[in-house]
């Protein structure tokens, strides 16, 4: 959940696929 927080604005908007990348 730790970068969610730091992506979280990204993630959020990205589709399930993207969420995966960032949180890399």
């Amino acid at each position: 959940m730790e970068h969610l927080a730091l992506n979280g604005q990204t993630t959020v908007r990205l589709p399930g696929r993207a969420r995966t990348v960032w949180k890399y």
